[in-house]
């Protein structure tokens, strides 16, 4: 029977630097531990981070709380949403012109909440629930004014019809004959029982289009979640 080159001493430790033994690898020892270090560790702590581990009393997120979170209320399915097209005929726009006939909830047909209807004659939307909404006016049109005499066109979503009280707006400033596309756009928290109007401004040379070069003109309104 051969006798092995190095013998380990009675006391050896495993530590590598004398006694004929050598260090123990990293998976058999807690020397230059590498706790949290990442996902692959072998060693973790317990905690919330990205490389820690899950305590046994942690809890998730709940699925009514969820569901209430995206649709605004545990019973629903749906987020209150509403998308209304404009399937008039070509309209000139002169001042400030409120959308009112001719807007309907054609194409898509989305309206969760029957958010959509019409007030004192005018198209408008009305919010259901207190929360933040995604808003979206588009509109698509045409001028046609002199090349050297450039005119401006906006869109605009107001609450109540008030000017004063406007969400959000684009305008442009064109001139020639040429296309217009618009997108007046926000993020914000609205109240229930808030009504939501939208309107065109121009100086009698923009004509408002239900469909441009293949995009609609449409008044989009969808919750995002709670304030």
């Amino acid at each position: 029977m051969a006798i092995e080159r190095n013998v380990a001493l009675l006391n050896h430790d495993h530590s590598g630097v004398s006694g004929g033994t050598s260090r123990l690898f990293q998976i058999n020892t807690h020397q230059s531990p590498d706790t949290d270090s990442s996902t692959s560790s072998l060693h973790h702590t317990l905690g919330s981070g990205a490389t820690q581990s899950a305590a046994g009393n942690h809890s998730h997120f709940a699925l009514p709380d969820l569901i209430t979170s995206n649709f605004a209320g545990s019973n629903r399915t749906v987020a209150p949403t509403c998308e209304v097209y404009y399937t008039g005929g070509f309209t000139t726009i002169n001042g400030d012109v409120w959308a009112a006939g001719g807007w309907s909830l054609a194409g898509p047909n989305v309206d969760t909440d029957n958010m959509f209807s019409f007030s004192g004659g005018y198209a408008s939307i009305l919010i259901p629930i207190t929360g933040r909404y995604y808003i979206q006016l588009h509109t698509s049109g045409s001028v046609n004014t002199a090349i050297n005499d450039p005119r401006p066109v906006l869109a605009r979503i107001t609450v109540g019809r008030n000017l004063d009280a406007t969400i959000c707006s684009q305008s442009v400033s064109h001139a020639g004959n040429i296309e217009v596309q618009l997108d007046a756009v926000a993020m914000r928290k609205l109240t229930a029982g808030m009504r939501l109007f939208w309107a065109h401004y121009a100086v009698n040379q923009f004509q408002l289009k239900n469909v441009m070069f293949g995009y609609d003109t449409n008044m989009f309104v969808r919750y995002m979640g709670p304030v």
